[in-house]
């Protein structure tokens, strides 16, 4: 619970925050510092939870817990503190009172959200049953009563516990059957006590009601979560009865309508958000893509010159040095004589061609020598030039163009858009856990 869902739900259900008078959510992040104070004077001081509502009344309505009892501030607020936990505020450990100043149970609504933690035992979960017997002048004896309790039986059913004309009563509504967590409303309104079980898997309220006339149950002095001054199992308020936790709870100074979608938007998510400038966008036609037919048009003549062969060719024939190498007697080479290159043997013409035998070898019987001398050596060149002439001739060639002939054409596309500002928008998320909701919770568990 926020205080942000608890206004939006009170301001949009009801109009005001005037009519819820206090509110306790103890499966809340937890209580902050300056949410849990201390009362007493002294040595003798009680821890106190503040009033969550946003209401702010002459009447504080505060939570004391009864069993959160010590001699310093940090000591009570601390224990107050330790019976809150994930699962609630633990019944088991303390009982809560709050001062009515006056709250007319004759026409107020109450919503309690609790749970069990085993086995179901009977208890109280709503206390403020006063009776007082007067003694008369004459002796006799006439009995007050003020307020009703509200609790669970062994065999799992609410009861109310009260007092008509005809003496105390009980009524226990076994039409209801509860699961481990549980959320009622409960008053009186007209002399028709009524309960409501709130349905969470079906959307909606259980309602069931009891006759009870209204001048019997009107004002408590004090409003108990956990016991009671006056039932047949407590006749203490310290005494505890209940065993499991309180996990919220909202008291209303009148009857009011429609207490299931209360709880559910006092339980929801608040979602705030602040108006924003949207642009939407979208396309819009901003043209036609159109393809014509192409293709030849007409054709043109380009006269153009080649060159071929005319038939006549000449052979050339050149001869260049490739160096000169060292030649011995009866070594050819070739040698270039106007222009016609030979192969020749070498002589040594110093000798004037005068030989005598050596030896008898065939060399030496030629009397040949071992001299030698350096000769231009040359290399044969042919090349056959070929002759050409020019001549030119006519090429046709087509010429490409549009016609005015469609053949394709596509839609163009734009995008636009405009911006709108949007208000500012809140609303709630309502979530819970659905497993412990499951009915017959006295059957199922442990199963």
């Amino acid at each position: 619970m926020s205080q942000e869902s608890v206004k939006y739900t009170l301001t949009s259900k009801l109009g005001s925050y005037e009519d819820l008078l206090f509110c306790y959510d103890f499966l809340d992040s937890g209580f902050s510092d300056n949410q849990i104070w201390a009362t007493g004077e002294y040595i003798d001081l009680t821890g106190v939870f503040v009033n969550q509502s946003p209401y702010q009344s002459s009447e504080n309505y505060n939570a004391i817990v009864l069993d959160a009892v010590g001699s310093t501030v940090s000591q009570v607020t601390g224990e107050s503190a330790s019976f809150v936990s994930s699962s609630g505020f633990d019944l088991r450990e303390s009982n809560l009172k709050i001062e009515s100043n006056n709250i007319d149970l004759s026409n107020s609504s109450f919503i309690v959200d609790f749970s069990f933690e085993s086995d179901i035992n009977s208890g109280i979960i709503f206390g403020s049953y006063e009776k007082e017997q007067i003694q008369l002048p004459d002796l006799s004896y006439v009995t007050g009563s003020k307020g009703f309790n509200v609790g669970v039986t062994d065999r799992g059913h609410l009861f109310v516990n009260g007092y008509s004309k005809n003496g105390d009563f009980v009524k226990v509504f076994s039409d209801i059957e509860l699961s481990k967590r549980n959320v009622i409303s409960f008053g009186n309104n007209n002399d028709s006590f009524y309960v409501s079980y709130f349905d969470f898997f079906q959307d909606k309220s259980i309602n069931i009601t009891k006759a009870i006339d209204s001048f019997y149950i009107q004002s408590p002095e004090f409003i108990y979560f956990g016991g009671t001054s006056n039932s047949f199992e407590a006749s203490q308020p310290q005494n505890k009865t209940f065993d499991g936790y309180l996990n919220s709870v909202y008291g209303f100074s009148r009857k009011v309508a429609d207490v299931y979608n209360l709880f559910t938007g006092f339980y929801s998510d608040y979602i705030y958000q602040t108006g924003q400038n949207v642009f939407y966008e979208y396309q819009i036609v901003s043209g036609e893509d159109i393809t014509y037919k192409t293709g030849i048009t007409g054709f043109q003549e380009n006269t153009l010159n080649d060159f071929e062969y005319t038939g006549h060719s000449e052979q050339h024939i050149s001869y260049n040095s490739t160096g000169s190498q060292l030649i011995k007697e009866r070594e050819h080479y070739s040698l270039l004589d106007s222009g016609v290159l030979l192969d020749v043997g070498y002589l040594d013409e110093s000798i004037q061609n005068f030989y005598e035998p050596t030896g008898n070898s065939a060399l030496d019987t030629l009397g040949l020598l071992n001299n030698q001398t350096g000769k231009t050596l040359y290399e044969k060149y042919e090349d056959i030039e070929e002759f050409t002439g020019e001549y030119s001739y006519v090429e046709i060639s087509g010429v490409t163009g549009t016609f005015n002939i469609v053949e394709t054409s596509s839609v163009i596309y734009q995008d636009t858009g405009y911006y709108d500002q949007k208000p500012d928008s809140s609303g709630l998320y309502f979530d819970l856990d659905s497993e412990d909701f499951k009915k017959d919770f006295l059957y199922y568990k442990g199963n």
